[in-house]
C-alpha cells in the first residue's frame, strides 16, 4: 500500500503532508480499514528514495539505448525533497 501512496504522491505532483491530512485518513479507513498509514517523513526520506533511484535508471536506460546503439547524452537525474519531483536534464551537442 505504501508503493501505491508513494507513486500517488509522485504522479499527482502532492505534497507529502497529503498522508496526514484528515481526509486522506478518511478515505484510507474506509477502503482498508486494517491499514496505518506512515508519517510524510518516511514517504520523503525513504518511498521517495526509493522510488527516485528506480525511474533514474529507467530514464537512462530508455536514452541511453536507441536501436542497439548508445546515444551520447551526458545525463543528469534529479530529485527535489520538498516536492517529490524527479527531475532530468540531458545535454546534445551536435557533431
Amino acid at each position: 500500500m505504501d508503493k501505491f501512496i508513494m507513486e500517488m504522491i509522485a504522479t499527482d505532483i502532492l505534497p507529502y503532508a497529503v498522508v496526514e491530512g484528515v481526509g486522506f485518513k478518511r478515505l484510507l479507513a474506509k477502503a482498508e480499514h486494517r491499514f496505518t498509514p506512515k508519517s510524510k517523513k518516511y514517504f520523503r526520506t525513504r518511498l521517495m528514495g526509493e522510488m527516485y533511484s528506480q525511474v533514474a535508471k529507467r530514464v537512462k536506460e530508455l536514452l541511453s539505448v536507441e536501436k542497439g546503439t548508445a546515444l551520447p547524452l551526458p545525463l543528469t537525474v534529479g530529485l527535489d525533497q520538498h516536492t517529490g519531483c524527479v527531475g532530468v536534464k540531458a545535454m546534445f551537442e551536435p557533431t
